[in-house]
């Protein structure tokens, strides 16, 4: 028994709807997070070269976390 069962057609309806709108917050805000780590990834990149430089030496490879 999955809960559902008892719903009528109405609310389950009304539930796809329901999730269908969080559904798309959440690919809005995903979204939104990924375009803050894809920056934070490049000032990072920045910081390393910026590093390397003052120490003299070479860029490290761009390990991964």
């Amino acid at each position: 028994m999955s809960g559902f069962d008892d719903l009528t057609r109405e609310e389950l309806v009304g539930l796809v709807i329901k999730l269908h709108g969080t559904v798309d917050f959440q690919q809005k805000y995903i979204s939104e997070l990924m375009a803050v780590v894809q920056c934070q990834t490049e000032r990072i990149a920045e910081l390393e070269q910026e590093i390397a430089r003052l120490r003299g030496g070479s860029p490290s490879g761009g390990s991964v976390c």
